[in-house]
């Protein structure tokens, strides 16, 4: 779902390692800042694909079990759900 920005930061970690951009203060100030600009959206992707993997594993413990570790599943379940609509 958020490849091309995961590719696009990717590249760009990619280029602040490159010589031609090293010796140019210019151009690492700008990918650098594109860099950092991106991390932080990197960062919330991470973030929210790591809730949805969470998310999907509940339902389906939801699904499968009962008493107790359901009920566990369920109150798990809330909290990703909240925490998931914060980002």
């Amino acid at each position: 779902m958020y490849e091309n920005i995961k590719q696009q930061f990717k590249d760009l970690e990619n280029k602040m390692s490159e010589l031609d951009i090293i010796n140019n203060p210019e151009k690492l100030k700008k990918i650098s800042r594109e860099y950092f600009d991106l991390k932080e959206i990197i960062e919330l992707i991470l973030k929210l694909e790591k809730i949805e993997k969470n998310i999907k594993e509940n339902e389906e413990m939801i699904e499968k079990e009962d008493g107790d570790l359901k009920e566990m599943a369920r109150e798990e379940q809330e909290n990703l759900n909240k925490e998931y609509e914060k980002l």
